[in-house]
């Protein structure tokens, strides 16, 4: 059987960019997934809150042929190790596993794989990763550079994956029907992701990110235009601008670090994706993965 093993890591949306490249690699080549699930889903560097253990049920419905497996572990070893696969793979599926340190250390890359091989295992990388090299030399990192993007063959592939396989969790889902019928008091709306705890510690970033978010709404802004805003920190100072044009998630533990943290976070993933246009940031995994799940073509940064 030929199976594809995943070491999902790192924040929500990177873990996410990482399944679907698996999926798409299995819809080809009929791999069976297991996704090895690492604790702390989050933002890199900021306090934790709350359990730090948790498994892909926690945000999203059972994909079928993917077999998702709780770890327990410090992701702290970086040095790479070989292992062997039998002591790898757990064999108790759906029981949360520790980790050794040896088998910490065998985590890294790779981007590009063989989709011929029996046993694919793709380490601790929080980026797409393919079989074409020419594709995934365009995705070393997520977009940074300032302008409109339009999805290639390849993004457009992950893309009908996202939509027709991410199912959020009822409790998330609730809440992104209980906001969906807002967007009908506008015309259009437009979605900005303003990604706001992650530039903590650089004021004059973050300074200049508000600046560009509200030039940005300033030379959209007329009768009938609503601007939907996914952040991770209070949104007060742009409410206040544009009282009658913001539309928000307001719910105050999205901006925790933790595991209900990520849960409302996807809900506003969701709800840009419902937007006629992203305006994401640059570099922005959750940006992007947002893009992918929108009937939308347009990206801005």
């Amino acid at each position: 059987m030929k199976q594809i093993h995943l070491v999902l890591y790192s924040g929500l949306a990177n873990r996410l960019w990482v399944l679907l490249s698996a999926l798409n690699i299995r819809r080809t080549h009929g791999h069976t997934v297991y996704g090895f699930w690492t604790e702390k889903v989050g933002r890199a560097g900021l306090p934790y809150v709350g359990p730090v253990h948790s498994n892909w049920s926690d945000f999203f419905q059972p994909i079928e042929g993917v077999h998702m497996i709780p770890i327990q572990g410090s992701v702290a070893f970086a040095q790479a190790a070989d292992l062997d696969q039998e002591q790898y793979i757990p064999k108790e599926l759906h029981t949360p596993q520790k980790l050794s340190r040896e088998a910490w250390q065998f985590i890294s890359g790779p981007k590009v794989v063989n989709p011929d091989k029996d046993t694919l295992i793709v380490k601790k990388l929080t980026t797409p990763f393919g079989t074409d090299p020419q594709v995934m030399a365009r995705y070393v990192r997520y977009l940074d550079q300032p302008g409109q993007y339009h999805k290639d063959a390849y993004l457009q592939d992950l893309a009908g994956l996202a939509r027709q396989q991410l199912q959020p969790v009822a409790s998330v889902q609730h809440d992104i029907d209980a906001l969906q019928p807002r967007f009908g008091e506008f015309d259009t709306v437009f979605g900005v992701h303003l990604r706001g705890t992650d530039l903590v510690r650089d004021p004059a970033a973050r300074q200049a990110q508000r600046l560009a978010v509200t030039q940005a709404i300033q030379q959209t802004i007329k009768p009938g235009i609503g601007f939907y805003i996914a952040s991770d920190e209070p949104i007060d100072w742009l409410v206040e601008q544009f009282p009658d044009h913001i539309l928000f998630h307001d719910n105050p533990r999205k901006t925790e670090n933790s595991i209900e943290g990520s849960r409302q976070a996807i809900v506003d993933l969701f709800m840009l994706s419902k937007c006629r246009a992203i305006k994401g940031t640059a570099k922005s995994s959750f940006s992007m993965m947002a893009w992918l799940l929108s009937e939308e073509a347009e990206y801005i940064i």
